[in-house]
């Protein structure tokens, strides 16, 4: 249970022997700056929703300083979904209940579900369109928002005093930062993603609560392992990115030596390319298991919550269900 409950920790490093060979021990940055008062590395749910507005707010500034416009478009698009998404549950719901309506001949119940058949038709054309918009606009948005940011990240650094330039802890900085830029632009999509499963789920519960309140505490209790799967495959890939930093660096500087014109000569006049290129592919090596270990966990992860989120639909069967049973067409 601690594997999934407790805190996310680095795994222990798989070390390759050109790591000890050219470095003299792993490459893994053990994130001792966040031991210091001001910059903990608190990695927990409630810090993370914490933290969600000033990142959420971070990107939307951007965003409007790129294209309010499309950003505009993304906001209308997603609304509208969420609105076509709660009249679709309407119209299914429709569909079922004349579907099982016990009066009536097959035809005439047949003849009921046309309108019902015909909504729900409409609003899954309506709610893809609505879809195919907001991706558009989101799209615009992203290498825009990046390019933002590349250009802060440039604007600071470019004002840094000459003497930091070869202090390791600023050159350490600098590698992290230069996420940044990639981050902020993945930040579009993961904001519309946000937007759109909260909106589902307020119009969802909306629904529900017009149909039979009974359900809603089961749409709580299956939203809930996602959340947590989400959040846990996000904690563990972020420790693993900071972790592997130094890694990363290393493996560039490996693969520069290999391109760069200013150690051409060296590399060939030494026959030291073989030797180099073997090193990177060492390397390169750990750090495809360090992936490899990543998907299984995020499979795991999912595959717990998703288990967790089928025991809580099939809840409502069960004789220890604490709250009042469905009761209304929808409830099965």
């Amino acid at each position: 249970m601690k594997r999934f409950f407790g805190p996310v920790t680095m795994a222990d490093p798989q070390v390759s022997d050109a790591e000890h060979e050219l470095f003299g021990g792993p490459l893994r940055y053990d994130m001792g700056w966040s031991q210091h008062e001001h910059a903990t590395l608190d990695l927990t749910m409630m810090s993370a929703l914490r933290s969600m507005p000033g990142l959420v707010g971070a990107t939307l500034r951007m965003a409007w300083q790129a294209d309010r416009r499309a950003l505009l478009s993304v906001g209308v698009s997603e609304i509208g979904q969420g609105i076509a998404a709660a009249a679709g549950l309407l119209a299914v719901n429709a569909v079922m209940h004349a579907l099982l309506a016990g009066s009536g001949s097959a035809a005439e119940r047949l003849h009921a579900l046309l309108p019902g058949l015909l909504a729900a038709a409409i609003i899954g054309v309506v709610n893809s369109a609505l879809s195919a918009w907001s991706t558009s606009r989101a799209g615009r948005l992203e290498p825009k928002v990046e390019r933002i940011a590349t250009t802060q990240y440039l604007a600071a650094a470019a004002r840094v005093e000459l003497e930091a330039i070869d202090d390791p802890d600023f050159r350490r900085l600098v590698d992290i930062a230069q996420h940044g830029p990639g981050s902020a632009r993945r930040m579009i999509s993961s904001c519309v993603a946000a937007l759109n499963g909260l909106i589902s789920l307020i119009t969802t519960a909306g629904v529900l609560a017009v149909l039979d309140p009974a359900l809603l505490p089961m749409l709580i209790l299956i939203a809930a392992p996602r959340g947590w799967g989400a959040m846990r495959v996000a904690q563990e890939r972020y420790v693993s990115v900071m972790s592997w930093i130094e890694h990363v660096r290393a493996s560039r500087l490996i693969g520069n030596l290999l391109t760069e014109r200013t150690a051409a000569q060296e590399v060939r006049l030494h026959a030291v390319g073989p030797f180099l290129l073997s090193r990177y592919e060492r390397m390169a090596e750990s750090a495809e298991a360090e992936q490899e270990r990543l998907a299984s966990s995020k499979a795991l992860t999912e595959w717990l919550a998703s288990a967790l989120s089928g025991l809580a639909m099939a809840g409502p069967h069960c004789p220890a269900w604490p709250w009042p049973r469905p009761t209304g067409p929808c409830s099965g």
